[in-house]
């Protein structure tokens, strides 16, 4: 199929892409100094659901494990729009369950999810099988408290 030639590109090219796609050292398989939401069960052929997860990460702004009891961030769950036979859960159930489950999460943190309330909900309702980043977590919003 390939000559020696044409062989030898073909896996310098494979080799060339696969070390450009790898992840450099010490980056996280998750969003950082973000809120993101995924709604990945929501076209699942087995079990579909419209639960919505939002995930909030400041470890770039110092909020990470030692502030957040070992976690690297705040999971919440909603499901505003649910698909027949779900249970709602709407965004203030979630930020409830979030605040109750890290207690000693900095206020100006959480309080992140609230100001982006009607951006998260929007995003929620949309098809969103991987992270959509909804607000990038800036120095200011820490500092406006």
């Amino acid at each position: 199929m390939f000559n020696r030639i044409g062989l030898t590109a073909f896996l310098a090219l494979i080799a060339a892409t696969s070390a450009s796609a790898a992840p450099k050292k010490g980056d996280a398989d998750y969003g950082r100094d973000l809120i993101s939401v995924a709604t990945p069960g929501r076209n699942a052929v087995i079990a579909p659901t419209a639960t919505c997860t939002v995930w909030v990460n400041a470890e770039g702004l110092g909020v990470g494990p030692a502030q957040l009891g070992g976690m690297h961030g705040i999971a919440m769950q909603i499901n505003e729009h649910p698909l027949p036979g779900e249970t709602p859960a709407s965004f203030a159930a979630g930020l409830a369950s979030a605040k109750a489950a890290n207690p000693q999460a900095p206020t100006w943190f959480v309080d992140l999810l609230e100001k982006n309330r009607e951006a998260i909900q929007a995003r929620c309702a949309e098809d969103h099988p991987t992270p959509f980043k909804v607000y990038t977590i800036k120095p200011a919003d820490k500092r406006n408290r």
